[in-house]
């Protein structure tokens, strides 16, 4: 079963929106939400009760308007309603719509919704001779606050699904990298190192970054190790 599937892209000549993609008042409804706050960067795509049966599904998946391949696209095994979809993991954060044609039995049946969502990628750099089995943690601790007079922040709409408050750890080699945190409405994220891999110091930028829309944010931890002292022979 291949079709096209259409997406409602608004536009207008001096704004650029995310694009809608809904079910139009009529037919089933569908639900994306953001599953993790860490890499893989999946999403789920879950239809109201009872509207899909297990077999062949098309889908369509956009990035701020921008259509993208997932890594992977399944329907849930034990939820025929539910889909799952993991996306690589630099995704650009913002408006993630997704579009799904299922079989219901009888026929097909075609929704969509979408999600925001920011990101936040935390790159290691280790600077020295660190030992070739280095290897280092980072946590970042993430707070949201659901009190009555909390400030509303614009850019993040819908309800969110990931628990208001979680912390987790990246773990890096001596080769350092990137990784991602993933939220899907206002947070803000203590970044430290427990685990330092023996470095001398430690250097975080932006320790505390608050994400306040769906878009991309940054921190940067470096790991120093000092040169050994070589001995000064004389005579």
């Amino acid at each position: 079963m291949r079709r096209v599937l259409a997406l409602l892209l608004i536009t207008a000549a001096a704004v650029v929106a995310a694009p809608a993609i809904a079910s139009g008042g009529e037919g089933p409804e569908l639900d994306v939400d953001l599953a993790s706050p860490i890499e893989p960067l999946t999403f789920t795509a879950t239809f109201e009760e009872e509207t899909c049966v297990e077999g062949e599904f098309d889908s369509l998946v956009l990035a701020n308007g921008n259509e993208i391949v997932p890594i992977s696209a399944t329907q849930n095994d034990e939820n025929p309603d539910q889909f799952i979809f993991v996306l690589p993991s630099g995704t650009p954060p913002g408006t993630l719509a997704i579009e799904i044609e299922c079989d219901d039995g009888d026929g097909t049946e075609t929704a969509g919704d979408e999600q925001e969502w920011a990101a936040l990628g935390v790159t290691k750099t280790v600077s020295g001779p660190a030992p070739s089995g280095a290897a280092f943690t980072v946590n970042v601790d993430c707070i949201g606050s659901d009190e009555p007079d909390t400030p509303v922040v614009e850019g993040f709409v819908g309800a969110a699904d990931l628990p208001p408050d979680f912390d987790v750890d990246l773990h890096y080699g001596v080769a350092g990298g990137l990784h991602y945190v993933y939220v899907d409405e206002l947070r803000a994220c203590t970044i430290t190192e427990p685990v330092t891999g023996g470095a001398t110091s430690v250097s975080i930028v932006e320790p505390v970054v608050v994400l306040v829309a769906p878009a991309p944010f940054t921190a940067t931890v470096t790991n120093t190790f000092a040169a050994a002292l070589q001995p000064n022979f004389t005579g």
